[in-house]
Order: structure tokens, then sequence, then C-alpha cells
């Protein structure tokens, strides 16, 4: 192959999932970012465990693996052993998303509240 050659040739697409949402609210509710995760693929870091590279975040803050939100650092600045704190396989990351969204509270609500809430009014 000559070097015409390989400018003339597709790259190979390459396809994969960078995020989830979970949320406690609709889709098209105003509010659903308010009261919702992102669960970010971080690309592997990790040499021995490659799949752990799922990110629970909030807020600027990220979910570590004993259920505390911390506020995450540059990428510069995690280590590995902060990395082993605070990521998540995707199933992990996509259950412990779902378990932990119905626990956020904004201003004193949750999203449980807020749908109650707006129920109350009539509004969707």
């Amino acid at each position: 192959m000559t070097a015409r050659d390989s400018l003339n040739t597709a790259p190979e697409l390459v396809e994969y999932v960078a995020s989830y949402v979970v949320s406690g609210l609709p889709r098209d509710n105003i509010e659903h970012m308010v009261w919702a995760v992102e669960v970010a693929n971080c690309g592997p870091r990790l040499a021995d465990k490659p799949d752990r590279c799922w990110a629970i975040r909030s807020m600027s803050r990220c979910l570590s693996r004993r259920g505390e939100w911390v506020y995450e650092p540059l990428p510069s600045s995690r280590t590995d052993r902060w990395i082993r704190g605070h990521r998540f396989t995707e199933a992990e990351a996509l259950k412990r998303a779902r378990e932990v969204v119905p626990t956020i509270v904004v201003n004193g609500l949750t999203a449980a509240d807020v749908l109650r809430i707006q129920a109350e009014r009539g509004e969707s």
C-alpha cells in the first residue's frame, strides 16, 4: 500500500458509551438534571483493573467506593490510589447510581418530594 492509498482508506470507526444519566425525575422534567448523577466512562487507567473506569459524578463531586461524595481532583492529581477508591465497573456504577439518586437532597427536597409537589400543583 502506498502513502496515497492510505489517504483514501476510511479509518476504522470506534464506538463506545461515554456516559449515562440516572435521574430521579423524568427526562422531560425541567428539573431532571438537578436530581441526577452522571455515570461517566473515564477510560482505563489501572493496568490490573482496566474495567474499573466508571465514575459517578454530581455537581463537581465524585462518589467514592465507600459511598462518600468528594470533590474530584484534576486528572493530573489523581493517583492510582485515588482512582481505586473512586472508580467502578460499568455494572457497579449503574447499580450504585440507582441506589444513590433517591437519596440526593437539594434545598431540602428529594426527587420524590419534587414529584409529589408538582403533582399537587398539577404540574408535570
